[in-house]
């Protein structure tokens, strides 16, 4: 007999009330690719026209409300912050079944966000409409879609995560040309009232339509001996104990130098415009790093993949530590951007092979709290470490936080494996 502490389930990653994956009529009802394809286009729209809004629009906004370029891209730490408060919640929310009316609502509340925006006219009115934008961002972007994926796509949602982000790995591609079109052609606050409208009238229709189907697996479906999902959950609050810092970590590494990527390569030896050049390439060698990963399948372990991430991570600031081959800059980017690429996907698949996907919501909710406060603070911590602590302290605090990441990496394969 099996242990009762340790639930069973039919398929790994599947569950019998909400997989979709091997049903009889999935074509007919909600194919993967229409899933993943549809979802891809919601994190695009829902990231360009939040996270990536300031970045066109701030000078804009700060000559007509009169607010700083800093405090208009304060709107961002905001949202991030509301996100990270609600993400718990949110997350045994999801787990219950509710991606459907969760992301459904999240592009309401974005609509009314984006009016907001629109209509601010000085630091409280901004602030309150950044507020908002968290609530919705918390609904609608990365982590719902994701628990969505972990629901509905039954055994193939590992690779239909990694395909998901290769979406939102061009969201700023995509949304920036946009957002500078409209702006130039109609201002920025009529652009914010169309970007309302787009998520108004075609985004939540779309989500609640996209994610309407739950169908149980068919009985000739199911595997001949039932197998467990994830780890045991007498080990998982310790999981949880190691992952949360371990990601912390690691993002607080990314999303700091993604806004001062190019100063720190400056810092580190190289000229204005070929610090704007090599900075280019991070996207590219981020969504790089993905396709690796979506071409070797399920031949390896996410946990793998956090420890090749991580170590890759570390190694990216030793190299210019040790002044290797008087090339650190190319050296780098190339090492930290294939790094932060395979970290993201880390990020997102670990927890289901950890936790499963009945527990998916819960976890990556948990730790999307904190991740997000890690994510908000990052940029000002880069910032006054630069200005301040100077270029060496920035590299070893972000050589040691990789260095942790790795023993935590390496726990945690070892809990899933053994």
């Amino acid at each position: 007999m099996p242990s009762p502490e340790k639930p069973l389930i039919q398929d790994p990653l599947q569950t019998p009330a909400m997989s979709i994956a091997r049903t009889h009529g999935f074509a007919a009802h909600l194919p993967l690719a229409r899933l993943i394809g549809g979802l891809g286009a919601g994190q695009i729209v829902g990231w360009g026209t939040s996270f990536y809004l300031p970045t066109i629009l701030a000078g804009d906004i700060s000559r007509d409300t009169g607010l700083s370029e800093e405090m208009v891209y304060g709107g961002v730490t905001v949202m991030l912050l509301v996100s990270a408060s609600l993400a718990p919640w949110l997350g045994r929310r999801l787990d219950r079944g509710g991606a459907r009316v969760i992301m459904t609502v999240g592009s309401l509340v974005m609509a009314l966000a984006l009016t907001l925006v629109g209509l601010s006219f000085d630091l409280t009115s901004y602030i309150a409409a950044w507020v908002v934008m968290g609530v919705a961002s918390s609904m609608l972007l990365t982590n719902s879609a994701f628990v969505a994926v972990a629901q509905l796509a039954g055994a193939g949602a590992r690779r239909a995560m990694t395909v998901l982000m290769l979406f939102t790995g061009v969201a700023s591609s995509v949304a920036w040309p946009v957002l500078s079109f409209l702006d130039s052609s109609f201002g920025w606050r009529a652009t914010c009232f169309m970007l309302a409208g787009l998520h108004l009238v075609v985004s939540a229709p779309f989500h609640s339509w996209l994610l309407r189907a739950r169908v149980s697996p068919s009985p000739g479906s199911l595997p001949p001996r039932p197998t467990q999902e994830g780890i045991s959950p007498s080990l998982q609050k310790l999981a949880l104990f190691i992952l949360i810092p371990c990601m912390c970590f690691s993002g607080f590494i990314s999303w700091g130098l993604s806004v001062h990527i190019v100063d720190l390569l400056r810092h580190l030896g190289a000229e204005r415009p070929q610090a704007i050049s090599l900075a280019s390439l991070l996207g590219v060698l981020q969504v790089s790093s993905r396709f690796i990963d979506l071409a070797m399948g399920s031949r390896h372990s996410p946990l793998l993949t956090g420890i090749v991430a991580a170590t890759l991570l570390a190694l990216s600031f030793a190299i210019p530590l040790s002044g290797f081959a008087g090339s650190s800059p190319a050296v780098f980017m190339v090492v930290y951007g294939v790094a932060s690429g395979s970290m993201s996907l880390a990020r997102v698949m670990i927890p289901l092979a950890l936790f499963g996907s009945r527990s998916y919501g819960r976890a990556t909710g948990l730790l999307a709290g904190f991740q997000n406060v890690a994510f908000a603070l990052a940029p000002l911590a880069y910032a006054a470490m630069f200005e301040r602590l100077g270029l060496s302290f920035a590299l070893w605090l972000s050589f040691t936080a990789g260095a942790l990441t790795i023993l935590g990496m390496i726990a945690l394969f070892v809990m899933r494996h053994r």
